[in-house]
């Protein structure tokens, strides 16, 4: 009874890749250097969850938090974004959409630009999407689904939790992560995904984000594969 509940790779994988700028203390390296491993390293793992077939992956890239960061440090980090965005795009070419989540009025219009100029001639029914989030709260999107939802007056029998899956959560009618993965020995979640990570698999890494490698990738999707998830039921 139980095979029906096994799920060989999940659909959704999430990532919170912390621990660049302590990386690059460890090696002796200014903080850029860290956030140009760790923005290289996050592209290299989306290249790979296309080979394994994975539809949807989400990287906390850059929180409402990380606003009170310095301007220098920030305007460094949009830099890299932007710059291995276009590096990359030509890997993706009609693969993979980019879709960027979060506080879209505050995020830079050359970032808005350039998830424009790569998502377009792509269709979004076919292809595997990579959830960007920037400018992103947790508790904000929630905060936002409710104002939306009294905003547009709806009616109170209408509201469900599928209701608000499907057309005023950031992620709407995306699959909820079966994974989330958060590097940077910190056991917590940041703020990330808050509505969606009700029965994600979390798993929690000792290392670095620079560090993260396809082997450990690998390791965690096998434990999953084995995973029985019965999401409440027996």
């Amino acid at each position: 009874m139980l095979k029906k509940y096994i799920e060989k790779y999940p659909t959704h994988i999430s990532f919170i890749m912390d621990g660049n700028g302590k990386w690059a203390a460890c090696v002796n390296l200014k903080r850029f250097w860290g956030h140009y491993i760790g923005a290289k390293k996050t592209f290299l793992t989306i290249q790979h969850l296309g080979s394994v077939n994975i539809r949807y992956s989400s990287f906390y890239a850059f929180s409402i938090e990380n606003w009170f960061r310095k301007i220098k440090e920030i305007t460094k980090i949009f830099g890299l974004i932007i710059y291995f965005m276009i590096k990359y795009s030509k890997y993706f070419s009609k693969s993979l959409n980019f879709i960027l989540i979060g506080r879209i009025s505050k995020v830079p219009i050359l970032i808005k630009n350039i998830f424009i100029i790569i998502n377009k001639n792509i269709s979004f029914l076919k292809k595997r999407s990579a959830l960007i989030h920037i400018s992103y709260s947790g508790q904000q999107d929630i905060v936002r689904c409710l104002k939306d939802v009294i905003l547009n007056k709806i009616k109170y029998n209408s509201i469900s939790t599928h209701f608000i899956r499907d057309y005023y959560i950031a992620t709407q009618n995306i699959i909820n992560p079966g994974i989330l993965i958060r590097c940077g020995n910190q056991n917590r979640i940041s703020n990330f995904l808050l509505w969606q990570i009700i029965y994600t698999e979390i798993y929690f890494l000792n290392a670095f984000w620079p560090c993260f490698t396809v082997n450990k990738l690998k390791l965690i999707l096998k434990y999953f594969s084995f995973n029985f998830r019965t999401y409440g039921r027996v």
